[in-house]
């Protein structure tokens, strides 16, 4: 199967990246990640605004232990962060072209309480790509998918270390880490704040000067500036 036609595995996003984006616009559909385990300082909960006065990174604040899957984790309300994440895109982004265009449409994802992340995450990504005018088929992950390179990142030190032994066992992955290997292209760690997306290899690169010329890692700065 050519990785033209593979189905693309990502990360929950708050504001995402625009090159997040992209990739949805490419592929028209994607499986989001709702089993692993939550990451901090991610676009998993936070998204990069860029205003006058330079990058600003907003933050919704969560609740959650260790080891606790995304569906699980709850948004904390011990301050109005939704009213503060507002003024600042507004402080950001009033006096854009369009800004009025779209008050109307993300206005009530500041004002309607949601309980999940991921709940909050699905419901403005889609009212996001619905602004970008294109259908896009999300899913959710009936269970974790595992990584598959590390996966064979794995099985390869344990094939090394028994052989130092002197076994000859074959370390063997189970069949469904296999078959996600061929059907699924996964970009969960693709997006991050601190790397660059390269659409084309699929690269990361570090983050350098990148907002004195891109305007910013979340979609309002290429939305709207």
């Amino acid at each position: 199967m050519s990785s033209d036609h593979k189905n693309i595995l990502l990360s929950t996003c708050y504001l995402a990246p625009i090159n997040y984006y992209s990739l949805l616009i490419q592929k028209r559909e994607a499986i989001v990640e709702q089993y692993e385990h939550f990451r901090k300082q991610t676009y998993r909960n936070r998204a990069n605004i860029y205003g006058p006065n330079g990058l600003h990174p907003i933050i919704i604040p969560v609740r959650y232990k260790n080891h606790t899957p995304i569906k699980d984790v709850l948004i904390a309300y011990d301050y109005d962060w939704q009213l503060l994440h507002w003024k600042t895109l507004e402080s950001a982004y009033r006096k854009s072209p369009y800004f009025e265009f779209y008050e109307s449409d993300l206005l009530p994802f500041y004002e309607k309480r949601f309980e999940f992340l991921l709940e909050f995450n699905q419901a403005i990504q889609e009212k996001i790509v619905e602004l970008l005018g294109v259908k896009i088929n999300f899913q959710l992950t009936s269970s974790y998918v595992a990584n598959i390179e590390i996966m064979k990142f794995t099985q390869t030190i344990m094939e090394k270390t028994l052989d130092l032994f002197g076994a000859k066992t074959n370390v063997q992955l189970p069949s469904s880490y296999v078959a996600n290997s061929d059907g699924l292209d996964d970009f969960r760690e693709a997006f991050h704040p601190k790397v660059v997306f390269n659409s084309l290899s699929k690269g990361r690169e570090p983050v350098s000067n990148l907002f004195r010329e891109a305007g910013g890692g979340g979609l309002p700065a290429s939305l709207w500036k």
